[in-house]
């Protein structure tokens, strides 16, 4: 493809293979999966199509993340009344516990690549993101998938405990049957990274409308801004 502007930070980039999480803006670090990220919040909340530092601020939006990229995290807060949330630290979310007080309290929240690290009760968490959301508001939700047709793997099915040893994963299931995992497969961030699933697109889909999503649709390619196209990216805009 042809020199592009990031859709975060307004540089002007070379051409370079289009990949998931790769194709890095040079001057934020953001990857494809995060630009398409930021498309979908500008779709979602009926924002122009432009680089952020172009796009008019509307702080009638109130926004959550859950442990965001930092060039996302930036360009949202300075255009929306945006707030990130980590599961370890300060401002502290669990998705699988959602408090009551913020039922209904966002217009958008932001869930990239997040849900394949959640151990158990990964369908309370998507009713969680629907909890938080107000009527008619949009959760941008992004998991590593195998394609629309793939069906869903667990890593340690029927899992109720795990411990994670140096360099191997000793998991428990419901039958009281202890495994070893030798192989276990982290991803790069902060927090909790040990990988528990890969989802299969359409059965990601399903998940999200049994939780109470309205509508679930792939958030569209935009390669003049960052976002062309990617096979079974997983990147998805859904509407409470």
């Amino acid at each position: 493809m042809s020199r592009w502007w990031c859709i975060l930070c307004g540089k002007r980039n070379r051409e370079s293979p289009a990949e998931r999480e790769g194709m890095l803006c040079v001057a934020c670090g953001s990857n494809w999966r995060v630009r398409s990220t930021a498309l979908a919040v500008l779709i979602g909340t009926g924002s122009d199509w432009s680089p952020f530092p172009s796009v008019k601020a509307n702080f009638f939006w109130r926004g959550l993340g859950t442990s965001d990229h930092m060039a996302l995290a930036g360009a949202l807060s300075s255009r929306f009344d945006y707030t990130n949330s980590y599961y370890h630290r300060f401002p502290r979310l669990d998705l699988t516990s959602v408090e009551a007080d913020l039922h209904g309290f966002f217009g958008f929240v932001v869930c990239s690549d997040v849900l394949e690290h959640i151990p158990m009760h990964v369908d309370t968490a998507l009713i969680g993101i629907r909890d938080l959301l107000a009527p008619h508001g949009f959760a941008v939700l992004s998991v590593p998938n195998g394609g629309a047709d793939f069906q869903t793997k667990e890593f340690y099915p029927d899992l109720v405990d795990w411990e994670e040893h140096e360099g191997f994963i000793e998991w428990t299931d419901s039958q009281g049957r202890v495994h070893t995992d030798r192989n276990p497969e982290f991803h790069g961030g902060v927090g909790r990274t040990l990988a528990f699933r890969v989802w299969g697109g359409n059965d990601f889909r399903r998940q999200l409308l049994e939780a109470g999503m309205r509508i679930v649709n792939d958030v569209p390619f935009c390669p003049e801004l960052g976002v062309p196209p990617v096979e079974n990216h997983g990147v998805f805009l859904a509407y409470r």
